[in-house]
C-alpha cells in the first residue's frame, strides 16, 4: 500500500503525472 501511494504522490508531483491528470481530465469533459 505504502509502495502504491509513494507512486501515486509521485506521479502527480512531476510533469508528466500532471500532465497525465489533465489530459484524462480534458479528455473526460470532452466524452461527456
Amino acid at each position: 500500500m505504502e509502495k502504491n501511494n509513494s507512486t501515486y504522490t509521485l506521479l502527480m508531483t512531476t510533469p508528466t503525472g500532471v500532465a497525465f491528470a489533465v489530459t484524462a481530465t480534458t479528455t473526460t469533459t470532452t466524452t461527456l
